[in-house]
């Protein structure tokens, strides 16, 4: 398929798709089904002059990250498949539809009260951004690493799988920073879950991304 008529095929499927997030730069909208490819996300980026609203460039960092990320880690990512014009495609977080998916700070914001869950969570998130900090060593980092850049995708709350999104970049600090900025957050969620426990009278602010 030439580079025309898979743009025309990215824009009808992006068009009647549903709206998965919307950020900074562009839309996410899927699942879609597309030549070669089922259960993908395409992500349509506005137009802009700045190097972090640039699909190619978004990619390319993406396709680094998964390439220098190791076997075993690869799950906590979605893969990424082409760009074309001003569209990204990469496969959907969830593998099947009976998964439901949410960030991680509309899983935490429902969730926080549920100990086996915030438990089960804090276990899979550990996991995920410690495949992430082995990326320093290959001078890949994410660039913009957050609350909202963190999938949880489960059909039960217990057993929670983390995939890590928008590799873009443009952010603040590095892996290292990130991560444990992310973790120290989710420790004081997990803590505020606690109290919150034990004197029911006490109410939890939420959690915004920088």
């Amino acid at each position: 398929m030439n580079y025309n008529t898979m743009n025309l095929c990215l824009n009808d499927a992006f068009s009647s798709a549903d709206t998965i997030m919307k950020g900074a730069y562009g839309e996410v909208r899927g699942p879609v089904s597309i030549p070669d490819y089922r259960r993908c996300v395409i992500k349509r980026f506005d137009e802009t002059n700045s190097p972090e609203g640039d699909p190619t460039r978004e990619h390319n960092r993406h396709k680094a990250a998964y390439q220098k990320m190791s076997g075993k880690c690869k799950k906590y990512m979605t893969r990424p498949l082409y760009v074309n014009g001003r569209f990204t495609v990469q496969t959907h977080a969830a593998s099947r539809n009976a998964e439901r998916v949410s960030t991680l700070r509309e899983f935490v914001d429902k969730f926080q009260h549920n100990t086996e869950a915030m438990d089960a969570l804090s276990q899979e998130v550990t996991k995920a951004l410690t495949c992430v900090l082995a990326l320093g060593g290959s001078g890949v980092s994410h660039g913009n690493l957050h609350f909202g850049n963190i999938l949880v995708v489960y059909t039960s709350v217990q057993q929670p799988k983390i995939k890590i999104v928008d590799w873009g970049g443009g952010g603040w600090g590095n892996n290292e920073t990130m991560a444990k900025y992310v973790q120290r957050q989710l420790r004081k969620r997990k803590q505020k879950s606690q109290s919150h426990s034990s004197n029911p009278s006490k109410s939890n602010p939420k959690l915004y991304s920088r």
